[in-house]
């Protein structure tokens, strides 16, 4: 009886040992997959029921992302390809509403580059010449 005893007492510290260092791996797995994400504007509709954030990503290469919340679960509706450039640097990356509040614009280096159509909740494209 007493060895039974002792065994579970010596078992059940391992077992956590084990579920600390799983918990501990799949945290680093987690901040490995997800980039480091810095927010350069929050910007509401003009009605207030939606908000869209502009996100750089730096990963291996550098990224531009726009996430919209508000019209249910939080999703990324853009996401750039990749660019070189420096943190540094000023591009006039900027987001703005129109004024009755339908659509979502992405402007870069003095361009429209990106359209989201509230009512669709999709993008729409852009003329090609205004592509980025």
């Amino acid at each position: 009886m007493m060895n039974r005893d002792r065994a579970s007492r010596i078992d059940t510290p391992r077992r956590w040992w084990w579920v600390l260092g799983f918990m501990g791996a799949a945290f680093v797995a987690w901040r490995i997959w997800q980039p480091p994400v810095v927010t350069v504007q929050r910007i509401d509709s003009p009605d207030g029921h939606v908000r869209a954030y502009l996100q750089r990503t730096k990963y291996v290469k550098d990224h531009y992302r726009v996430r919209i919340s508000g019209v249910g679960p939080s999703y990324i509706a853009y996401h750039s390809p990749p660019f070189e450039h420096d943190y540094r640097v000023d591009r006039g990356e900027r987001l703005r509403w129109t004024p009755d509040g339908s659509n979502l614009i992405l402007r870069i280096d003095g361009r429209d580059i990106w359209r989201w159509d509230r009512a669709a909740a999709r993008a729409v494209d852009l003329d090609p010449a205004d592509a980025w």
